[in-house]
């Protein structure tokens, strides 16, 4: 991070510090920084702002295919082929079995703002 950001060197004996911006799927990424990333990065960071922030799973989950997509997903993955192609159907973009319950599963890697998620959630 410091090294993309140009620097990272003290300067007058000041470790430079930064601030963070997020917008839809990189406010996930935000949250993923500051709940796992390298510590002295993280004590450096002195802001993050979250720009529409949104569930993932939410608006899907109410699809009529929902609960059939999620079920071949996780059954591409029990069977250690969470890299195959999920069907054309059940999502805009191709997307593997891995990454479409990342998105859309309860607790899934990506499930960071759904309402029914609890504050340690």
């Amino acid at each position: 991070l410091c090294h993309s950001c140009g620097g990272g060197e003290e300067e007058d004996g000041v470790e430079p510090t930064f601030a963070l911006v997020g917008h839809s799927t990189g406010c996930q990424n935000s949250v993923h920084f500051v709940k796992y990333g390298q510590e002295d990065l993280v004590k450096r960071t002195k802001v993050i702002a979250l720009q529409a922030p949104v569930s993932d799973r939410e608006g899907p989950s109410q699809e009529p295919q929902y609960n059939s997509n999620i079920e071949h997903a996780r059954k591409l993955k029990k069977e250690g082929n969470e890299n195959e192609m999920m069907p054309r159907s059940a999502f805009w973009a191709p997307i593997t079995a891995s990454r479409f319950l990342s998105l859309q599963d309860v607790g899934g890697d990506d499930d960071f703002f759904s309402s029914d998620l609890n504050r340690e959630e």
